[in-house]
């Protein structure tokens, strides 16, 4: 296997008319790890991300997909992309960030 050399944690909140395009922008390789965190979206937002992270087969990967059930805020998110990350670099981006 591999050694994890980026760790990509990404943010959602409410991000359902954006997080698609980012989600498809996405590096999906050996030696990258995606970290995705659903801030407790009220939308479409964890379904999409759902949907995605299915779709890759990103289950046994390494990667890893969480979700709250109510908003924690960006500091818990930031906290538990640092706790799960696995890279030696890790690089923080939102939902809503234009690839």
């Amino acid at each position: 296997m591999l050694k994890t050399k980026l760790s990509l944690v990404l943010a959602t909140h409410n991000n359902e008319k954006t997080l698609g395009r980012v989600l498809d922008a996405l590096p999906i390789s050996e030696g990258i790890q995606i970290v995705l965190l659903d801030d407790g979206s009220t939308d479409r937002t964890w379904e999409i991300a759902l949907d995605w992270w299915k779709k890759h087969d990103l289950e046994d990967s390494g990667s890893v997909i969480h979700r709250w059930s109510e908003k924690k805020g960006y500091f818990a998110i930031a906290e538990l992309g640092e706790e799960l990350a696995r890279g030696d670099d890790i690089l923080f981006f939102y939902g809503d960030t234009s690839p």
